[in-house]
């Protein structure tokens, strides 16, 4: 495996989102290194992941790789809340390489970013859809200092 960091676009329609995903993903700088914040399509950067967040866009199933990519045989990572099975795995279906929850903290984004850099196929666990939506009082960026507020 290289020694030089994943390059890695954000991209979400809204610039506070793609700012706080990379501050979470900052402290991993050696591992991946955010080279785009993206408010707009289609990302422009060379880059070897996509991690795009579908709040206040088309779900995951829905997602347009073809606009999203411009062409470009970059692998995406579907960053959602929504993690039924069957939108998940009409994702994959339609050619994302990974499907994240928003649940997950730093650590476990940037390990599923690696792995689909790797040209694993990464999706929630089977019990995900269930328990992400529990309010067990954990939330993302609990883990840098953000409130659940």
């Amino acid at each position: 495996m290289s020694s030089s960091p994943i390059r890695v676009a954000i991209v979400n329609d809204y610039e506070i989102v793609v700012a706080g995903v990379a501050a979470m993903l900052a402290p991993h700088h050696d591992r991946v290194l955010v080279v785009e914040l993206d408010s707009r399509l289609p990302v422009v950067s060379d880059v070897d992941v996509i991690l795009y967040d579908t709040f206040g866009q088309v779900q995951g199933d829905a997602v347009d790789l073809e606009d999203l990519l411009d062409g470009q045989a970059v692998p995406v990572a579907i960053f959602s809340w929504n993690l039924q099975a069957d939108v998940v795995r009409r994702a994959i279906e339609r050619g994302a390489a990974g499907y994240l929850s928003k649940g997950l903290n730093a650590g476990e984004i940037v390990a599923a970013i690696e792995a689909i850099h790797r040209g694993e196929t990464v999706t929630p666990p089977p019990s995900a859809e269930t328990t992400d939506h529990d309010v067990s009082g954990e939330w993302p960026g609990r883990d840098v200092g953000l409130t659940a507020r």
